[in-house]
């Protein structure tokens, strides 16, 4: 049996989309991040920013617990899911060691969820690949909600006042 290095890359499959009958907005990710693909989770990082967020906007007191994350999504009336449906990446959760990647069909997505109305991408890999392979699809760049996105300084408040003006415009 041959061993993998640490530094070999491994095809990863994404996660399935979340997404309810009357979401309004799209948020997209690049790919999950190791730990979120081991325990197919969403954001299960502990220091990404993104549930806290989410709690936030609904009012809520956050919590660890992965259904009770789903319903504030159902709350918020927020869909999820990302841009690259399967790529090759080292031992890693970095986006920059993406390679080989295919693109979800977002066109598609949004026809069978025909209620979003926004599209929100977390942070500049997203938006790359969501450009590149789903062109016609207008969006809306948000700063990475990641804990290695040290330069853009409030994160949370421009997520939370970008969220509720969206949500608000229905």
């Amino acid at each position: 049996m041959r061993m993998k290095s640490q530094n070999e890359k491994r095809l990863l499959l994404g996660l399935p989309p979340l997404a309810c009958a009357d979401s309004k907005v799209l948020i997209l990710g690049s790919m999950p991040g190791k730990q979120s693909l081991e325990n197919q989770r969403y954001y299960d990082y502990p220091y990404n920013r993104f549930w806290k967020i989410i709690f936030r906007l609904a009012e809520e007191e956050y919590s660890a617990d992965y259904e009770v994350k789903k319903r504030m999504l159902e709350k918020c009336r927020i869909a999820l899911w990302d841009a690259i449906d399967s790529c090759e990446r080292e031992n890693s959760s970095l986006d920059s060691k993406i390679k080989n990647a295919k693109a979800n069909n977002i066109e598609s997505f949004l026809n069978d969820y025909p209620s979003i109305k926004y599209v929100v991408t977390n942070g500049r890999t997203s938006e790359k690949y969501l450009t590149k392979y789903n062109p016609n699809v207008k969006h809306i760049y948000l700063p990475s909600t990641s804990p290695a996105n040290a330069s853009v300084k409030n994160v949370d408040e421009i997520w939370l006042k970008t969220l509720k003006e969206l949500l608000n415009d229905f």
